[in-house]
């Protein structure tokens, strides 16, 4: 009799367990705007426990997440016939934040399938579901990743060593990333050498303004001599030798005028450009401010070459700085990007994987009022499903008067067959 209602209760695990899909083929992670009152907020899709959810607040300025615990900033109520539940703050978020609720589901396999054995479906219904929201997962983060278009030619995608102020780009062969001159400091330098330019143009303007100047003064000079030598008062000149002007007084200047006689040829060649002299002193402090900054221009002049490669790429420039956040985006979630379709594999190789029997014998020393305690260290929850079989001491399997579970033992009654004589054997799967 008792082997029939072992055989009764082993149908009834193999065939009475319910069956049913709880994931839903989309997986959309939650971000709402706080109101600064609310403190309770929802999400429907499924999680096993509390702890595989990723909670956050994000400010809509910065965009800035800063992530929150459990326990300490929110608690979570799972719903019991369906799949979601309520996220609970113990302070209501600021309205100058979203909150966002994902799920992050741990890559790790954790049912335990007998081979051969006793197992209820719920079990494999809850491992496949693990397996596809591990998917969804990483399916909804490469959704926000930057992917290379299937349809060309296969080239590295790996970012170079980071410089600061660079920017990312492709290299002159189109085929593999690399460090280029960042848009601000392009569009310093671009400023500055356009600030030297115009400075320098400024001085020639100026320069040439006083070479004007300087001819104007030679023709005026020279028309003056002329007068002088032409007009009748010249003799009355010469004959008043007592007089304030007199021979004697250019004769006390002679040195000067010898001087000046000395540099004739560039007097006639200061004269040959007396309308650049006369530009270059109208701008004097230009000229002054030009020389004050001598070192930018020489930096300038030593950088022409990367100036002109910047101005060449300048629309792939533009279209960089338009997407600086997508750019971010990849680079802070890279790891993850590059881990998804090997994490994708091994999630399914270990749901594949078949688990073994844990074996032991015993002897009638090992039980305590007819009473054998097998400890398993699973930390089951009630009710406490195991699948125990006991064999005696020549190898049939026997059926116990009682078994009892608890969540890292269980406790089998043999008292009805007395005491044991030889070494008998168990072997447990969890169920």
């Amino acid at each position: 009799m008792k082997k029939f209602w072992w055989l009764v209760v082993l149908g009834v695990l193999l065939f009475a367990a319910p069956s049913f899909a709880t994931v839903a083929s989309t997986y959309t992670p939650v971000q709402v705007a706080a109101s600064g009152t609310e403190d309770e907020f929802d999400f429907t899709f499924k999680v096993f426990n509390a702890s595989e959810l990723e909670v956050a607040l994000v400010d809509q300025t910065t965009l800035v997440a800063t992530a929150q615990t459990l326990g300490s900033d929110y608690t979570v109520a799972l719903n019991t016939s369906t799949p979601g539940g309520t996220v609970t703050f113990l302070s209501a978020p600021a309205d100058t934040n979203d909150v966002s609720i994902r799920r992050a589901m741990p890559v790790t396999q954790t049912a335990d399938i007998p081979a051969g054995g006793l197992f209820r479906e719920v079990q494999i219904e809850n491992a496949l579901d693990k397996t596809v929201m591990i998917l969804q997962d990483h399916d909804e983060q490469l959704d926000r990743a930057v992917l290379q278009s299937p349809y060309v030619t296969a080239v590295s995608v790996v970012f170079p060593e980071p410089v600061a102020d660079n920017v990312i780009g492709w290299d002159a062969a189109g085929t593999q990333l690399e460090n280029k001159v960042g848009l601000d400091t392009a569009v310093d330098a671009a400023e500055t050498a356009q600030g030297l330019a115009e400075a320098a143009r400024d001085a020639s303007v100026t320069a040439q303004g006083l070479s004007e100047d300087a001819r104007d003064a030679s023709i005026v000079a020279q028309g003056l001599a002329e007068a002088v030598l032409t007009d009748a008062g010249f003799i009355a000149v010469a004959a008043d030798l007592a007089g304030a002007n007199t021979i004697g007084a250019v004769a006390a200047v002679a040195a000067d005028v010898t001087s000046v006689a000395a540099v004739a040829a560039d007097v006639a060649t200061v004269a040959g450009v007396a309308t650049d002299v006369t530009t270059v002193a109208a701008v004097d402090t230009e000229v002054t401010t030009v020389s004050g900054i001598a070192a930018d221009v020489t930096a300038v002049a030593a950088v022409d070459t990367a100036v002109t490669a910047v101005s060449t790429i300048a629309a792939n420039v533009t279209s960089v700085a338009a997407i600086d956040t997508d750019v971010t985006t990849c680079a802070t979630n890279i790891a993850d990007i590059q881990a998804a379709p090997q994490a994708a594999i091994d999630a399914a190789a270990a749901a594949a994987s078949i688990p073994t029997f844990t074996r032991a014998t015993f002897d009638n020393d090992d039980l305590t009022a007819g009473v054998l305690t097998i400890t398993h260290n699973l930390g089951l929850s009630a009710p406490y499903a195991t699948n125990i079989f006991i064999f005696d001491n020549t190898g049939n399997l026997i059926i116990p008067d009682e078994i009892t579970g608890a969540a890292d033992s269980v406790a089998v009654d043999l008292t009805s067959y007395g005491a044991i004589s030889g070494t008998w054997g168990y072997a447990y799967l969890a169920g």
